[in-house]
């Protein structure tokens, strides 16, 4: 009996212990995470900033070109 009770002493102690250090060592292993996702996160947005513009610039390619045709066209006009 005396020996299961050491046993079952030394186990709590065990998952306190191990629970003590997992913790601190999960903690560490987030404020390490958040460094490496916000890092992550500032690279990711540095990559997309280009395809996004020539989205944009795309989307604004058809009112460019038809601005464009409108001048000509007026200029066109002004000649004849």
């Amino acid at each position: 009996m005396v020996i299961i009770t050491k046993e079952i002493t030394f186990l709590k102690f065990l998952i306190f212990f191990l629970h003590f250090h997992l913790y601190k060592f999960l903690s560490y292993m987030k404020d390490s995470y958040l460094i490496l996702f916000n890092d992550f996160n500032m690279y990711f947005f540095n990559i997309a900033k280009h395809p996004l513009q020539s989205i944009k610039a795309n989307l604004n390619f058809p009112k460019l070109s038809l601005n464009h045709h409108k001048s000509n066209f007026s200029f066109i006009k002004l000649n004849n």
